[in-house]
């Protein structure tokens, strides 16, 4: 029998290595699936997620594992007989580095679960696995070795891991929502990412989009999470700890002299109550970690004019210091405010809204995932009831959740988002019960919270219309009108960003109104 590739096999083979720099969450892994396996390809209705269709995944998943290697096998005789062309040689390549990772998938997750800071037995044997795959035709070995190797499979595990239990639903709108994350950390092309781009992602800003209670800072830890760290073979360690290297800086939170102190750092005696030197998350991040400004927003003109130094140079200099220091980490960086009309309007800088930009994700709303999926709150009440009880009770607590929000109507249009809804949650398990004054028809709502709301209607059933009884008799101050309407609104949402969002005020005066 010839030793020749024959074409059908290696338009599969093709197929497989494709895949391999392909993004999982996309239709176009689906599509890379399907002409990889044929008729042994297991069709799914809905987009992949925790939860959905996990059979159908499965199989495709298993049978792509043992098509891999019997492809490998056939191209290995092949390049071992010295009948293979320079594409048959190349496809091996792939399609062994494709059977190489899937089979140190267990060993991968072990490692995501108890964390990487220790020393790394597993690295052994596949080290052995992947030098005995290409002790071959030069012409099919990697450019790296296996310690690159091992630490870009790693890399890959993480970020699969947090894209995809961090963020649940089977609608399109979450697919876009997991593809676009995924997209973030290995760009289009994870096989170009693999030979040039591993250290170069920490040059990208990400800034990521979205009202209130979408899950922004979720997105930003996904892709803090899962940068490219460096394995140390003679140590049998990584470079460091993965999980230790997100920085997350809540903007909205502090005053500007403690903005520019958290984010630059401070030597002793740079202002009043600096006692000691002090490094902040610049100075702190390692070069596969990185820095999540929350509510880049809310930053002063002063602050963004430091933060594009660091963005265009990299450099920053302490409060009360003389000489510059280096960041090497990643910028991501959130806001639920239209930073394009801030653009315009002179309150945010132009040049440090196209640095933050180098990647934008849009996180959806809740209304556009129940629009997009007809059983997306099964799965995220599922998710949020483990959160909030536990396993042991979080089944029984996801019930009755589903329970009563079926009673819920459906043209809610849920403004606080996930945050909400985990609220809700929440009092269901305190409480026994949801309030169902807290869900109105849209009808007799303010507009959704892009929109800057006006004050609501008392014909809604408010459950406290005194304020609107005293406000229509003249008989409060233009001051306590808006305490008491604040105060109203934060009843109805139940968050300060949220109620922000809607009042069209900043978080801390909201905070300071609701008291």
């Amino acid at each position: 029998m010839s030793k020749k590739i024959p074409e059908p096999v290696r338009a599969r083979a093709r197929a497989v290595a494709q895949l391999a720099a392909a993004n999982p969450f996309t239709d176009a892994w689906t599509t890379g699936e399907r002409a990889a396996l044929g008729d042994a390809f297991s069709p799914r209705e809905r987009p992949w997620s925790l939860g959905a269709e996990a059979d159908a995944r499965q199989r495709n998943v298993e049978a792509l594992e043992a098509l891999a290697r019997e492809l490998s096998e056939r191209l290995r005789t092949a390049l071992d007989a010295g009948v293979a062309t320079d594409e048959d040689a190349a496809l091996y390549r792939e399609v062994a580095l494709f059977d190489l990772y899937s089979r140190a998938i267990p060993a991968l997750d072990e490692l995501v679960q108890r964390g990487a800071h220790k020393k790394v037995t597993a690295y052994a044997p596949l080290k052995a696995a992947f030098e005995r795959a290409f002790a071959v035709d030069a012409r099919a070995r990697p450019t790296f070795a296996a310690a690159h190797w091992f630490a870009g499979s790693f890399q890959l595990r993480r970020a699969f891991h947090h894209t995809f239990r961090f963020f649940v639903g089977a609608s399109r709108a979450s697919a876009r929502l997991r593809g676009a994350v995924w997209e973030a950390i290995f760009t289009a092309d994870a096989a170009r990412f693999r030979r040039a781009l591993f250290d170069r992602m920490r040059d990208v800003p990400t800034l990521i989009l979205g009202e209130t209670g979408t899950g922004k800072e979720l997105v930003a830890r996904a892709i803090g999470l899962s940068g490219f760290v460096p394995f140390v073979e003679d140590k049998l360690a990584f470079a460091g700890d993965p999980a230790a290297a997100f920085f997350p800086l809540h903007l909205a939170a502090l005053s500007p002299t403690l903005v520019e102190s958290a984010l630059f750092g401070h030597q002793r005696g740079a202002f009043t109550g600096a006692l000691a030197d002090r490094d902040g998350v610049f100075a702190s991040c390692p070069p596969w970690g990185a820095v999540f400004l929350d509510e880049v927003g809310e930053l002063d003109d002063g602050l963004q004019t430091k933060l594009l130094r660091v963005l265009e140079t990299r450099d920053f200099t302490p409060l009360g210091a003389d000489r510059p220091r280096r960041f090497v980490g990643r910028v991501l960086a959130a806001t639920h405010r239209d930073l394009g009309a801030g653009v315009d309007a002179g309150t945010f800088r132009r040049d440090v809204y196209f640095r933050l930009a180098g990647v934008v994700v849009r996180t959806p709303t809740l209304r556009a995932r129940l629009a997009e999926g007809d059983d997306e709150l099964g799965p995220l009440v599922a998710f949020l009831a483990r959160q909030v009880a536990g396993d042991v009770e979080g089944p029984a607590l996801a019930g009755a959740a589903r329970a009563a929000l079926a009673r819920v109507p459906s043209s809610y249009p849920w403004p606080g988002n996930v945050r909400e809804l985990a609220q809700h949650v929440r009092a269901l398990l305190v409480h026994g019960a949801l309030d169902d004054a807290a869900f109105v028809p849209r009808s007799t709502t303010a507009p959704p919270a892009t929109t800057t709301a006006g004050p609501m209607h008392d014909d809604a059933g408010d459950v406290d219309d005194g304020w609107l009884a005293a406000a229509r008799a003249g008989a409060l101050t233009v001051d306590e009108l808006v305490t008491r309407y604040v105060r109203h609104v934060h009843a109805r949402v139940g968050t300060y960003e949220g109620t922000a969002q809607r009042v069209g005020l900043d978080r801390r005066t909201v905070k300071a109104r609701v008291g």
